[in-house]
């Protein structure tokens, strides 16, 4: 693998802004970007056990993101992880996946969870999860309002 997987930290917080307006712009054309809440989004999941943001980056340069948080569980018993977003730049493609589902796993893992969930939102996403286990549980649909 080009490049390496590694815990965010609040200096981090520029580069992700960035990259964060850019998984929007792929991800939910048209939509807004609000840069000001998603500092305050990474801020508190970096300081805090049960959220996590992890750097993608390749020779040295922040390329790509993944998020996730924790809590009760909604419709289950126990501690629920979800991760929430995970984007790599276009151009770094190919080589994340199994490294930011492993760290993501073990994160869960660390909390004690008990059940995880993850979104799919590339081509490949549904193959890759269920050879990793996982089920379809739900689509969500996202509007702007």
């Amino acid at each position: 693998m080009t490049g390496w997987l590694r815990p965010a930290g609040h200096d981090d917080i520029s580069a992700l802004a960035d990259i964060l307006r850019a998984a929007r712009a792929e991800l939910h054309p048209g939509q807004a970007h609000h840069a000001g809440q998603c500092a305050h989004t990474l801020r508190r999941l970096i300081g805090d056990r049960m959220g996590a943001v992890w750097v993608a980056e390749a020779r040295g340069a922040a390329v790509g993101v993944m998020v996730a948080q924790a809590g009760a569980g909604l419709w289950c018993p126990g501690v629920q992880a979800d991760c929430v977003l995970r984007w790599v730049d276009p151009a770094q493609r190919g080589h994340w996946a199994r490294p930011m589902q492993r760290a993501f796993e073990a994160w869960a893992r660390e909390i004690g969870a008990d059940v995880l969930t993850v979104s799919q939102t590339g081509r490949e996403a549904e193959q890759f999860y269920r050879a990793a286990g996982y089920a379809p549980a739900e689509r969500i649909y996202l509007k702007g309002v």
